[in-house]
């Protein structure tokens, strides 16, 4: 979305991932008659076929349960001249530790992870034809990510807050 204003042009860029289902063949993946076990009737065949999405499937040791049921990222910016001004949210959704980790009111519930919101701002000013500044700031509030274990971190930003500075200057112009 982008609307001109009186000081430059404003925009809003959102952009939604969801993880609506997740199927796969009974017995495919490691452990999955456990985290999906059969009701037992013959005539289901369903029961050939264990779905669902990251937390809500009740075991998590594969990558089924690695799986944010939603993550998105939302990016508001200003151009005004040579200016660039922007702001970009990221969030994340929680997902399981290995139920070993849980307490036993938590693997009862299967409570998941905390999701993740990240914010970043962004400078960069061209000064002419040929040279640009570029400033930003990750992760502005230096959140921390959830500790996981088993590998499933690797879905969050690891990082505290870091910044850059960059200087380019083309000699083609």
């Amino acid at each position: 979305m982008f609307w001109d204003t009186s000081i430059g042009v404003l925009s809003f860029v959102p952009n939604v991932s969801i993880f609506t289902k997740y199927e796969f063949p009974r017995g495919s993946i490691s452990n999955s008659d456990f985290m999906c076990p059969a009701s037992g009737d013959p005539d289901i065949i369903a029961d050939d076929v264990c779905d669902g999405v990251a937390r809500d499937i009740g075991f998590a040791e594969t990558a089924v349960q690695s799986t944010p049921r939603w993550s998105g990222t939302f990016q508001g910016a200003l151009r005004s001249g040579a200016h660039d001004f922007r702001l970009t949210a990221c969030y994340t959704d929680g997902i399981n530790q290995l139920v070993g980790d849980l307490t036993t009111q938590q693997a009862a519930n299967f409570n998941h992870q905390e999701g993740l919101w990240l914010l970043d701002f962004n400078y960069s000013w061209q000064i002419n034809a040929a040279s640009g500044i570029n400033a930003s700031v990750r992760n502005l509030f230096a959140e921390e990510p959830p500790i996981t274990t088993g590998g499933n971190g690797a879905f969050f930003n690891r990082n505290r807050r870091t910044y850059s500075l960059q200087f380019t200057h083309s000699f083609a112009n």
